[in-house]
């Protein structure tokens, strides 16, 4: 299997970026990737699937295969254009006051003996750059909404 991955930084909590990443249903307010999503009904865990309308088109249908809450969520995703099968994760790590998240893909592809040099000319690249899109909307959700919740003082002092 092949493997890529990407990492950020995000100026917020564990806690803070768990509650949207766990937010299942709502993926497509942060990764620019996905237009819409609809999970199974239940509690998001282990065993919920997911299927994502992704941009510019087409689907994917995921099952959540590990569920550590502000820790890591891990799907496996079916067969979508020449990628048999994938291992997508996104793990969250405490860095002081900030949360470093790993996202990253194992995957498998269905291309025969092209397979290998198509890895290496596109889709490592395609698949790098749909997740550094993703933890950077991640990012920009998550601090947005922190500091949109931070009181502000505009302005100097008053008398």
């Amino acid at each position: 299997m092949s493997h890529v991955s990407r990492e950020i930084e995000i100026d917020a909590s564990p806690t803070d970026v768990w509650a949207v990443v766990a937010d299942l249903d709502f993926v497509s307010g942060w990764n620019p990737n996905v237009v819409a999503a609809q999970c199974s009904d239940g509690p998001y865990a282990v065993g919920t699937t997911r299927t994502c309308e992704l941009s510019p088109s087409g689907h994917i249908d995921e099952v959540v295969t590990a569920w550590e809450p502000e820790r890591l969520v891990e799907f496996e995703v079916g067969r979508h254009g020449g990628i048999r099968r994938a291992r997508m994760a996104i793990e969250l790590a405490a860095r002081g006051t900030a949360t470093h998240v790993t996202a990253s893909a194992h995957y498998e592809l269905a291309l025969g003996p092209l397979g290998p040099v198509m890895d290496r000319l596109m889709v490592q690249r395609q698949l790098g750059r749909m997740l550094a899109g993703s933890l950077d909307g991640l990012k920009q959700h998550v601090e947005g909404a922190r500091n949109a919740a931070s009181p502000r003082r505009i302005g100097g002092p008053t008398a």
